[in-house]
């Protein structure tokens, strides 16, 4: 999943086709799955 969200995922693959309906299909579950993920005191990611 990391790699989805990540530099070469949904968002590259949004600007190199321009299909906004799978960026509208993803969005919901990438925001639900980024919410899982927080930062330390330190700001590394820790899950929850």
């Amino acid at each position: 999943m990391l790699a989805s969200i990540g530099e070469y995922g949904f968002w590259n693959y949004y600007t190199n086709t321009g299909y906004k309906e799978t960026i509208a299909k993803v969005y919901d579950g990438v925001k639900c799955y980024l919410n899982v993920w927080k930062l330390d005191k330190n700001e590394v990611l820790v899950k929850e």
